[in-house]
């Protein structure tokens, strides 16, 4: 691995396309809602678009998400080289640049436990204000380490939040939830489903709750 790849900004210039295809569940979703009923749809975190494109192939109006600049460039490039229309902004998900109840649905595979906790509880304070209500959210959540995730050095820097201190995600924060952290940071959501998936993330599909203010 490039010992110079110290953030997502470094690694999305370096090695573009770590992952192409859709997570399962975003498929699955794709099957499930009816994107006539819910017109906008943010990928939060949306990387080098592997979502994103899919979603927008399937004529889902998309908004995309990412604080690197180059996954955002890498994004536009796949829906420059299909024709397809989407937004991209290069913003930070504790403080999203969109209006309050604008959005019928919120992604994000593997994205929101790259903070501190505190950072965390404010992203879904902010997906909970940009969703409708009756708005719909995926999101995966890894609960554990998974397994020889804490080989070589890292630092706890609180409870369940390590940094590695080398290798491909160095410096990065990854926050492992604890079942009663996911029931909080879902107040004002009912879970319609939650399973593990096959890299041993919790993946939830919510539904906001809340009344419009």
């Amino acid at each position: 691995m490039n010992d110079e790849i110290r953030d997502w900004e470094s690694a999305y210039r370096q090695l573009p396309y770590q992952e192409i295809h859709p997570h399962p569940l975003v498929l699955q979703l794709a099957e499930r809602v009816d994107p006539t009923r819910h017109l906008h749809w943010l990928d939060l975190g949306c990387g080098d678009g592997r979502h994103l494109v899919y979603l927008a192939q399937r004529g889902w109006q998309m908004y995309g998400l990412d604080l690197a600049m180059w996954g955002l460039i890498r994004t536009g490039e796949r829906l420059e080289m299909d024709d397809l229309p989407a937004m991209l902004t290069y913003g930070n998900m504790q403080k999203l640049p969109l209006a309050q109840g604008s959005l019928d649905g919120v992604i994000s595979i593997k994205v929101i436990h790259h903070q501190v906790y505190r950072d965390i509880r404010k992203t879904f304070s902010e997906i909970k204000r940009v969703l409708r209500p009756g708005g719909l959210l995926l999101a995966s959540l890894p609960q554990a380490p998974v397994e020889n995730w804490k080989q070589g050095r890292y630092r706890e820097v609180e409870a369940g939040t390590y940094i590695p201190l080398e290798g491909f995600e160095q410096g990065i924060p990854h926050h492992f939830f604890e079942q009663t952290e996911i029931s909080e940071c879902l107040t004002g959501f009912e879970v319609l489903n939650q399973e593990i998936d096959e890299w041993g993330y919790v993946c939830i599909l919510a539904q906001n709750i809340q009344d419009a203010q």
